[in-house]
């Protein structure tokens, strides 16, 4: 190939190669630099730069090492590695290249010249950057994290752990590399975890880690999940925590649970457990042999429907200092009505408002001491034939206006009649669910039936007087 052909596809190349290069005599003044170089100098030609030196030029690279560097490849004749840092209208750029001897015709004898050869780096350096940070912010999570992490391969053998997993197994990352779960963990526990990694990569999503120490080892909660290995292989990654002081808290939770239950269960006296509004959450056998119903009737009824209404201004102001939380415990009487026989028990009751932290809800636990055997009343209620029948059909849900139609008498009757079953009742007129559910726990009406019908022991033979 001439030296024409030659000169023509070195020109070529040197023009689209993405490099910058330049040659410089000995005085580090241009011989010839490629466009790229020549864009790098703000955009100049060849023949603006030949004969002038990069200092003259302003190159934003140039420094006084920049000809010492020059002058040091062009003294020892080998080429030397170099980095230019320097801002191009406020953006950073980075090149690195080589400068080395260059002599015209390739004799060594005869005076060279100085050529360089640069690359932009400025994305490298910067990914490298970014890099070495989310690597630096990685350790040191994982570092003072306080979940045990490990990475194994797809052959099962640790690759990297964190400090809190080596310091649970008492070793260093050194002896863990390599070693697998049959190394570290008891026969079963090994075989079950071994199970499990298989079933994570079968499965490629994530499994939860739940140990329960029944093969001696701690307690442990995390998850296991598939993660991508630098060779190309899929590997199994855990994190966990160690839950054992947590589990053991649990337990003797559980234990004291259980010791309360079995005391509010067998306790003889009457105890029963509302929230502010006496609405029962719980109540022990005694209470409810007490009222004659079980546990399942009292709850998510209010309290007051099983005692004298007439007690119940009573009690609501013995509960103020309470409920304004002004003092914690309150004393009182009441007279509770047993469902079973309308037998009446005077007790004293000790309220004791308890505060729950964590479900933030505070209650009230209520403690009956009886004060005399349970009266039963000589008499039982009665009603009047109208009064049974107006009661019947307003348990049913029936309209005032209906029931007066239905029973031939006004609406005026009717209320009249009303106002006289709440007096017996002992609970308000205006309230037709009040009436409806008092004569439901007085065992007035037959709660087994539908349409409502009223135990015929409690209606007189003959209708008194009343307005119909």
């Amino acid at each position: 190939m001439g030296d024409a052909g030659q000169h023509t596809r070195f020109d070529a190349f040197m023009r689209l190669a993405p490099v910058g290069a330049w040659i410089k005599d000995k005085a580090h003044r241009y011989v010839w630099a490629n466009e790229l170089h020549l864009q790098h100098l703000g955009g100049l030609t060849l023949r603006d730069v030949v004969g002038r030196t990069a200092e003259e030029l302003g190159a934003p690279w140039h420094t006084g090492d920049s000809d010492a560097e020059d002058d040091t490849a062009l003294r020892l004749g080998t080429p030397l590695e170099v980095r230019g840092d320097y801002v191009v209208d406020g953006t950073r750029r980075i090149q690195k290249g080589q400068v080395f001897r260059l002599f015209p015709s390739g004799g060594a004898d005869e005076e060279g010249l100085l050529a360089g050869v640069f690359t932009d780096v400025t994305e490298l350096e910067q990914a490298r950057s970014a890099a070495a940070v989310a690597h630096d912010r990685f350790e040191a999570f994982m570092r003072h994290v306080p979940a045990a992490a490990y990475i194994k391969d797809s052959e099962g053998r640790h690759v990297w752990a964190n400090p809190t997993y080596l310091a649970f197994y008492r070793t260093t990352l050194g002896e863990l590399v390599g070693m697998s779960t049959r190394d570290l963990d008891p026969p079963e526990l090994a075989t079950g975890n071994i199970a499990e990694d298989e079933a994570t990569l079968r499965g490629r999503t994530a499994r939860r880690i739940r140990n329960d120490g029944s093969h001696g080892e701690a307690c442990a909660t995390g998850y296991r999940f598939p993660l991508p290995l630098p060779d190309g292989q899929t590997g199994v990654a855990g994190i966990w925590i160690d839950t054992t002081e947590l589990h053991q808290v649990r337990t003797e939770l559980g234990r004291w649970r259980d010791r309360y239950r079995t005391l509010f269960d067998r306790n003889p006296t009457p105890m029963a457990i509302t929230d502010l509004d006496g609405v029962v959450l719980d109540a022990n056998p005694a209470f409810c042999e007490l009222l004659g119903l079980r546990a399942s009737q009292l709850r998510d009824r209010h309290v007051r429907e099983f005692s004298e209404a007439d007690q119940d201004d009573a009690e609501h102001s013995a509960l103020a200092d309470v409920m304004a939380r002004r003092t914690t415990t309150a004393r009182f009487r009441k007279t509770y009505v047993r469902a079973t026989d309308q037998a009446r028990t005077q007790v004293d009751i000790t309220a004791i408002r308890v505060s729950d932290p964590a479900d933030r809800a505070d209650t009230i636990v209520g403690i009956a001491q009886p004060l005399a055997p349970p009266q039963t009343p000589r008499t039982t209620l009665r009603l009047s034939p109208t009064e049974a029948a107006v009661l019947a059909l307003r348990a049913e849900g029936r309209a005032l206006t209906d029931i007066a139609a239905q029973l031939d008498m006004t609406r005026r009757g009717v209320d009249y009649h009303l106002r006289q079953l709440a007096r017996k009742l002992r609970c308000p007129a205006n309230n037709a669910g009040a009436i409806t559910a008092r004569a439901y726990h007085l065992g007035v009406l037959t709660p087994d039936a539908w349409p409502p019908v009223v135990v015929a022991r409690h209606v007189r033979s003959e209708d008194g007087a009343g307005p119909r």
